[in-house]
């Protein structure tokens, strides 16, 4: 505990002493961190705290002392939830899970939101207890009669069983005039009705208030706008409202599609969402919907989103726990098979399966078999004894025979049409799928009059018909089309004359033998010739696969459970792609086993005990479940995160999540949050936006005074000093970029449309308050562990369990393995950033003002890292005037071009002035003109001198530097660029993490290559190698076997949004990787003498140079993913030994002996002098060009004088220039990673710099 006023300050384990200015929890004050860690009120709310004080206590205290403020609703928030806890326990036999708590609480703030949960977890339950527990009147809608009175029996048993005095009404139709009278009257406390009623007898009920109203099964609702208009109407708003929001609605989205500057669209949106929220403020009661399957219209979404603040999303998961298994037809389906021997052959393996599988068996026959197939299917498996019913006989009778074992399995196709592939959701019945024949459509040219046929066939067909730009541009527009019937497109010519011209095109090119020779040869375009000779195109459904086999595998309160799926793979063209199609949709592998090689009955076990479970959920047997150690309580999850794009990677990796909007203040400002379940998790997330606090400073930057330094206080306590860093919530200006800490208006352009990260610290405190588990999961490096810090010091602590979570991929395994896995927040790392913001505060701030004054300069500043690299760049500059000469050269005929060094200046001086004999002065006459260049030319003659063998390992996988440095080679891409891709690319869990300077690839990693190079190359090309120790962090890698080409295309299809220069930055990534885990090239390499000679006026001159150069690759290796350059002179001198001609191609000058430093070879050059960090590598770059020390011309860093002039006044100063040299930088550093492994103490640190800096202006008592 530490008290600034009163001298009082420890630094003990666990506490980091800061002053967090305007973040009271009570009164919005300044606070220390001692009692901000554990949520306490500042000293000027409560002078004492007693060591072990409960929050009820703090509440009394507070309010005794007349200052209870902030802190009274969140107890009441609190008190209330303990208080539903109790009575739904009362209600129901035990107490609600923490999801339901969280549901609680935000009933009880007046939040309306969708209850987005799996089968089992009890949203009628809660809606039931709610109605209940609520002071009020409630309305429940539910969809069929049926269901009202069983949902009307529960509540009048509940309240009867509790003597809750409240009158319920249940009305079923109008006609009941004694009910009818009941709600004209409003004589009821909770009303019952079906969703039909209200739509037919809304003005019985549209001058009614509802404190509480909870909608059981959405669905019905989302098919008409009218209903949600409705809804709105009993909560408060009347017709003119309605209208206004719909125009408001219709405004927002027509200045979204125009095209208005940025500015005047941010313009439009504020004055639209002013009066939105006028219109909000005259809802009353809280709105709660049981959480859908279907996909609500447009319109009807709109509603929720602008009024309610969430987005419905129909309920689904995109995660699986399906066995996928196979068995292979060992013949050959190439149109030469007679299908009928095929059929026969899947018909027989579909019955062993069953037979060895037993009940709950979902087949689905490919569509190339016909539909007469399934019929056929059935006869065969009743003639073996197996009892089984089509897709159109499935019934409810016929569904509970299926339920009850009767009937073992049910046959459907393989297509997203039949309702058996996606409309029967039976997780307690259906155990495991078949599917006979691997899912697939299969067409003509003719047939194709859709456009997501169309799109299917120019995925296939890509490869083998070139003109890649063009098939792009094709598969753009029909994914663009993809959703639209055959029907659809009538109505649409220019969509209809679009697949024409792509028919046109398609058929052209299969004119071509070349392409049917490639289609052929192919391992994944099968195709069928028919009886006419015509050629028919088979595009396996991936699609169709996925919502198939998931009926095996359904999300509940336990988890996903268990499925099984046995595919009999009747094309081996077509399985193969439709496992490439499957890595597009799901953007992962799945990995198919052979069926008779995995452990079958285990398998079922596990699929059997999962269905046992759900049965007793679905019949309400909930407490002896609870008890399994195989099922947990789902819990309420809040996961933070740095970037809003990833924030929204996440939740769609985890399943189709609802996004809300988080109301902070009174003005109708949001924040965006995702929602999503895991089944055992329900997981909201959100994301900080980077840092959200910092060392505040003023636009002028000037100094506090003697006991602070640049908001640092400093404490001098019993002989000892203590450095207490304060802290300010950021703003950062949308107009210039530039963070301020100004209240009102940017201090750089005079903006007052700014971001405030005060906002999202609110909207993380309001969803804290309804997490039990809070995941702080910001980068894996020093300044995402201070974000971590900083967002812990922010959340509420009551009841809450707050970790650290640290993954270095953005993958669905790499996230669940962290929440498996969290871990208390590294202090260690935390003090290091914190040595490292403030060492940069003091030294950069000191500075500037001593440049600003000697300079008359207010503008200019300086910085404790960027200094010593201004150095470099001057040196650079140096080195660069003492030029050498470089004779080059190019072959007229071969293609050869070469130079030559001359580094003595002598001897370039001399052949300088031969060259210039040689070519002599030009002549004004023509013809002698032509004699004159015809005459200067130059002999060149190689000669290879002696040949070895050799073996070139791979290149590591790259880490920060060498992408920066690869990036701009062969994409001219800056540092900044360049990070802000890989940026990108590791959001959207393409790679792991990109700000590293580690070469190690992980077990995982090496697997990826290894099943990469054994499906594409060849077993024999693997070589597993793990470049060094594992430490914090791994290479840059891809996270999944993706290849830059299914990346392109994914992007083109819209799974995924990517601009061309970030897959061109994955493909450099992605072959440097592939190339590093593969073996070794063997090549001839030989030692070649070059001889340049000419005659000048008479004089023979001639220089020379040996070198080892490659001359051809003996045996391939890593070549075959990342090029190994071969010249033109090693090709050609290995077959003629040697290699002489003339040209008149060639020029002598005096060059620089270096080049300018790049972003690459600046970056380089940091991390072997230990300057910086992978994470402040390219921001280093960017200040000093921002500053205008420095300038960037064509990827070439080169100083200005303004550069030159700002580092020579800093060396010059006897009190500076110690903070310019590298040495001293390197130094820090080194400390800084010693505090953050806990070898050094991080106030010794700061007490001799703050020596070091202002010895001269304080004195140490």
């Amino acid at each position: 505990m530490f008290d600034v006023e009163k001298g009082n300050i420890s630094v003990e384990k666990g506490n980091i002493p800061a002053i967090f200015i305007k973040m009271c929890p009570n009164c919005g004050g300044d606070i220390t961190s001692d009692r901000l860690s554990r949520w306490l009120p500042c000293i000027s709310c409560l002078p004492e705290v007693p060591e072990n004080i409960t929050f009820e206590e703090i509440k009394n205290e507070l309010e005794r002392l007349g200052r209870l403020k902030n802190l009274a609703k969140i107890y009441e928030v609190e008190k209330r939830a303990d208080e539903f806890s109790k009575f739904f326990e009362k209600i129901v036999g035990f107490p609600p899970w923490s999801l339901q708590v969280g549901w609680a609480k935000r009933v009880l703030t007046g939040q309306s939101f969708v209850a987005l949960a799996p089968t089992g977890v009890g949203k009628t339950t809660f809606g039931i207890v709610t109605a209940l527990f609520l002071e009020g009147k409630s309305y429940i809608i539910i969809p069929t009669k049926l269901l009202s009175k069983l949902v009307a029996k529960r509540i009048i048993e509940a309240a009867e069983k509790l003597g809750i005095n409240k009158k319920i009404l249940i009305v079923h139709g109008a006609k009941n005039n004694k009910e009818k009278e009941a709600l004209q009257n409003s004589d009821f406390d909770i009303l019952i009705t079906t969703s039909m009623f209200l739509a037919r007898n809304e003005k019985l009920i549209l001058d009614k208030r509802f404190d509480f109203i909870f909608i059981d099964d959405v669905d019905t609702y989302l098919k008409q706008p009218k209903n949600v208009e409705r809804i709105l109407k009993v909560m408060g708003l009347n017709d003119d409202d309605v209208n206004e929001l719909k125009t408001l609605m219709n405004r927002k989205f027509s200045i979204a599609r125009g095209k208005e500057s940025i500015e005047e669209k941010i313009k439009g949106f504020n004055e639209i969402s002013e009066k939105v929220s006028e219109i909000r403020k005259k809802i009353k009661g809280v709105l709660v919907i049981s959480s859908a399957t279907a996909k609500p219209r447009a319109n009807t979404a709109r509603y929720f989103r602008e009024i309610f603040g969430f987005e419905i999303s129909p309920y689904a998961t995109t995660m699986r726990n399906i066995e996928d298994t196979i068995i292979n037809y060992n013949g050959e389906n190439n149109g030469k098979e007679k299908l009928t021997d095929i059929k026969s052959y899947v018909f027989e393996k579909t019955r062993e399966v069953i037979q060895k599988c037993g009940n709950g068996c979902f087949i689905f026959i490919n569509a190339e078999y016909g539909k007469q197939s399934v019929y056929e299917m059935k006869d065969f498996l009743k003639s073996s004894g197996i009892e089984v019913a089509t897709y159109e006989e499935f019934d409810e009778k016929v569904q509970e025979k299926f339920r009850n074992g009767e009937i073992k399995a049910v046959i459907g196709i393989s297509s997203l049409r039949n309702p058996l592939c996606r409309g029967i959701d039976m997780p307690d019945a259906v155990r495991y799928a078949v599917f006979a024949g691997v899912p697939r459509f299969i067409f003509s040219l003719g047939e194709i009059d859709e456009p997501a046929k169309m799109l299917g066939v120019l995925i296939s067909l890509k490869n083998v018909i070139g003109n890649g730009k063009k098939i792009f541009s094709f598969i753009e527009s029909m994914k663009k089309y993809s959703g639209m019937r055959a029907e659809d497109i009538e109505k649409y010519p220019p969509i209809k004359e679009r697949i024409l011209s792509i028919k046109s095109f398609i058929e052209e090119k299969l004119n071509d033998p070349e392409v049917i020779k490639k289609i052929k040869e192919s391992e994944d375009i099968p195709l069928r010739i028919g009886e006419d000779g015509k050629i028919k195109f088979v595009v396996a459904d991936s699609s169709a696969y996925i919502q198939a086999s998931g009926r095996t595998s359904r999300l509940y309160v336990g988890g996903l459970s268990k499925g099984l799926s046995v595919m009999i793979v009747d094309d081996k063209k077509a399985f193969v792609q439709l496992k490439k199609r499957l890595r597009l949709d799901l953007f992962e592998s799945i990995n198919f086993k052979e069926f008779d090689k995995i452990e079958l009955k285990s398998i079922l076990e596990e699929i059997d005990n999962d269905r046992k479970n759900i049965r007793d959920l679905m019949e309400g047997k909930i407490t002896p479940l609870i008890t399994r150690a195989s099922i947990k309580p789902p819990q309420n999850a809040l996961v933070i995160v740095e970037s809003p794009n990833k924030a929204g990677t996440i939740a769609k990796l985890i399943g189709k999540p609802t996004k809300r909007r988080i109301i902070v203040n009174g003005n109708g400002k949001t924040q965006d949050a995702w929602e999503v379940s895991r089944g055992d998790l329900n997981i909201t997330i959100i994301a900080s936006g980077g840092h959200i606090i910092d060392l505040p400073y003023s636009y002028y930057r000037e100094d506090n005074g003697k006991d602070e330094k640049y908001d640092v206080k400093i404490v001098r306590q019993n002989g000892k000093i203590t450095f207490i860093p304060k802290y300010k919530s950021i703003k950062r200006c949308r107009s210039c970029g530039e963070n301020f800490f100004e209240d009102e208006k940017c201090p750089y352009c005079g903006s007052t449309n700014f971001d405030d990260k005060s906002e999202v610290i609110k909207a993380i405190q309001k969803l804290a308050q309804e997490a039990n588990l809070i995941f702080i999961a910001t980068d894996p490096d020093y300044e995402g562990e201070k974000i971590a810090f900083d967002l812990f010091m922010s959340i509420p602590k009551y009841k809450k369990e707050i970790k650290r979570i640290e993954y270095h991929e953005v993958t669905r395994k790499a996230i669940f393995n962290a929440i498996q896995n969290p871990r208390d927040i590294n202090l260690s790392l935390v003090m290091s950033q914190i040595v490292r913001r403030v060492t940069d505060r003091w030294v950069g701030f000191a500075m500037s003002e001593f440049l600003q004054k000697e300079e008359d300069k207010r503008w200019l500043s300086a910085g404790r890292v960027q200094t010593p690299v201004l150095g470099w760049l001057i040196e650079r500059e140096k080195e660069m005037k003492n030029k050498i000469g470089v004779l080059s050269f190019k072959g007229e005929e071969n293609g050869i071009s070469d130079s030559i060094r001359i580094e003595n200046k002598e001897q370039a001086k001399r052949i300088s002035e031969s060259i210039k004999k040689l070519k002599g002065r030009k002549r004004k006459n023509e013809e002698d003109e032509k004699q004159r260049l015809e005459n200067a030319k130059i002999k060149i003659r190689y000669e290879l001198l002696d040949t070895s063998e050799d073996t070139i390992n791979p290149p590591p996988p790259l880490n920060t530097p060498e992408l920066i440095k690869e990036a701009f080679s062969k994409l001219k891409l800056s540092s900044t660029q360049t990070m802000n891709l890989a940026q990108q690319l590791f959001e959207l869990g393409i790679i792991t993490y990109h700000r590293t300077d580690s070469t190690h690839v992980s077990d995982v990693g090496i697997s990826l290559a290894k099943e990469f190079i054994t499906e594409n190359i060849g077993a024999n090309y693997f070589v597993g190698r793990a470049w060094g120790e594992e430490g914090a962090h791994e290479c840059i890698r891809p996270t999944k076997v993706l290849t830059p080409d299914e990346l392109s295309i994914s992007s083109k299809i819209g799974t995924i949004s990517l601009s061309e220069n970030a897959i061109k930055l994955y493909e450099i990534i992605f072959s440097r990787f592939i190339a590093s885990q593969m073996k070794p090239i063997k090549i001839l390499k030989g030692k070649v003498k070059l001889k340049i000679s000419w005659n000048a006026n008479g004089e023979e001159i001639s220089i020379e140079k040996t070198s080892e150069m490659n001359l051809k690759v003996i045996e391939d290796g890593w070549n075959k993913v990342n090029f190994l350059p071969i010249s033109d002179v090693g090709r050609l001198i290995v077959e003629k030994k040697v290699i002489e001609f003339e040209t008149k191609d060639f020029k002598f000058s005096f060059v620089p002996p270096v080049p300018p430093y790049t972003h690459g070879s600046l970056i380089e050059e940091m991390r072997k002098r230990g300057i910086g960090r992978p994470s402040t590598y390219a921001y280093i770059i960017k200040t000093l060009i921002d500053r205008g020390y420095c300038i960037d011309r064509k990827g070439f860093i080169i100083i200005t004088k303004l550069g030159k002039e700002v580092y020579e006044k800093l060396r010059s100063s006897n009190k500076y220039s110690k903070y310019t040299s590298e040495e001293y930088t390197r130094k820090v550093e080194e400390k800084m990673d010693k505090i953050g492994k806990g070898e050094e103490n991080y106030m010794e640190v700061l007490k001799d710099l703050y020596f070091e800096l202002f010895q001269n202006e304080q004195t140490y008592n």
